[in-house]
């Protein structure tokens, strides 16, 4: 297991400072795979099937970066980046505007919604506090 910590110059600066930490260090990786620390519940066929989505686009539409989105909305931690993502990210970081909006309106970007994925409904959710877990508790009973 390698450990990665963030590049020292843009520690602290969210996620796209750890997606910029991990893609320079492994210069040779033809994609890497970003999910959130807060989304415990995802689910194998949920990565899976955006791993499918991404092979089927990133040829015929030069797609950077493949997510999923929910009701229009893209979730960018929980996707796909290719790692010519990094200029932009870089260019991000260092104008001090950490909004992955920021990089994915950049790049060629395609997102799957949510409920394509056959699995559990609230397989992509947050879970930041008590009360979240305690609601994924009372409906797993």
């Amino acid at each position: 297991v390698k450990v990665v910590v963030d590049d020292e110059e843009h520690q602290a600066k969210g996620p796209l400072s750890g997606i910029y930490s991990v893609m320079k260090q492994d210069f040779e990786a033809e994609l890497f795979f970003v999910i959130s620390v807060d989304t415990p519940l995802i689910t194998e066929k949920a990565i899976s099937t955006l791993y499918q989505f991404m092979v089927e686009h990133v040829i015929e539409d030069q797609l950077d970066i493949a997510g999923y989105e929910e009701e229009g909305y893209p979730i960018p931690t929980i996707a796909f980046y290719s790692p010519t993502c990094l200029p932009v990210i870089a260019r991000a970081l260092e104008s001090d505007d950490y909004s992955m909006k920021h990089v994915y309106n950049q790049v060629a970007s395609d997102w799957l919604d949510v409920h394509e994925v056959d699995t559990r409904p609230d397989w992509y959710q947050n879970i930041n506090y008590q009360d979240d877990l305690a609601r994924v508790r009372d409906q797993s009973l």
